[in-house]
């Protein structure tokens, strides 16, 4: 899943990733997704990719971007600290 999500922040991060041909349930790279706009009180500021890991139809990832502030988030983490701590959980060097 670490290799899933680094490939999907980098398309984020470079504008590869059109969000809006995901705004319905679609797979991306073999995983089930859908994107949704992420609004303040005037606009909309960014959005936020849900990603389905198994066939229980429940989200387990968020990967949240915002336009104004270039910040990208997984799981309310950043981006960069989230897949190195999966990279740790993935090979057992105690977290």
């Amino acid at each position: 899943m670490r290799k899933y999500l680094t490939r999907l922040c980098k398309a984020i991060i470079s504008e590869r990733f059109n969000e809006e041909n995901y705004r319905i349930e679609k797979t991306w790279y073999g995983k089930r997704i859908q994107t949704v706009p992420v609004f303040d009180a005037y606009s909309t500021i960014g959005f936020e990719v849900l990603i389905e890991v198994s066939e229980t139809y429940e989200w387990k990832y968020s990967v949240r971007y915002d336009y104004i502030l270039k910040e990208l988030t997984i799981n309310n983490k950043p981006w960069k600290d989230y897949i190195n701590l999966l990279y740790l959980e993935e090979n057992d060097m105690g977290v």
